[in-house]
């Protein structure tokens, strides 16, 4: 546990009010998150409330007054998600190596890279891929490419929003084809 951020889960004092402490932590994170342009989804933000857990995205201010009703997602302590960078522990020891390393800076700050890499680990290893690796290979490569030149919104990223908006709002089929 990074001790500095303890105050994370500690949202309300012994007379059950608001932590001063949590307050300012809140304050910091906001300014931290908003400093870093690749850990906002053009105006939003991947909102780390206990609620939202990393996945729904809201304004800055709507983040901020979650965070300070519903306190955080249980062990963020890392926020990978806001671009902070993400840190490879290996065999339980505590390590400051990070998989950017062999990978450029635009790449670590990338959310979808960093959820794809989640999933699939830093060491996997490409090899003569069967159709349907390759189909993965290639979602991985369109988190790296931009939906248009000069654009920090990766094609990946795109998508999924659009398959969000289509689930969310319950568009058709034909409804989505003409948007997209």
């Amino acid at each position: 546990m990074n001790n500095d951020r303890a105050w994370m889960y500690q949202r309300l004092d012994s007379q059950g009010c608001l932590n001063p402490a949590f307050v300012n932590g809140v304050e910091n994170f906001m300014e931290y998150v908003i400093s870093r342009p690749s850990s906002l989804d053009g105006i939003n933000i991947q909102c780390p409330c206990f609620n939202c857990k990393n996945i729904k995205f809201w304004n800055a201010e709507t983040v901020k007054l979650h965070l300070l009703k519903k306190g955080f997602v249980r062990n963020y302590y890392e926020w990978d998600r806001h671009g902070e960078p993400y840190v490879v522990r290996q065999s339980g020891e505590p390590s400051s190596t990070h998989y950017s390393n062999t990978q450029d800076r635009r790449d670590e700050d990338n959310l979808m890279y960093n959820m794809v890499m989640d999933a699939a680990g830093p060491s996997f290893n490409p090899e003569m891929p069967n159709p349907e690796v390759q189909k993965f290979y290639d979602i991985l490569d369109s988190s790296k490419r931009e939906l248009y030149e000069g654009c920090e919104t990766s094609q990946l990223s795109a998508m999924a929003q659009m398959l969000s908006l289509k689930s969310n709002h319950h568009w058709s089929e034909a409804c989505f084809d003409q948007t997209s």
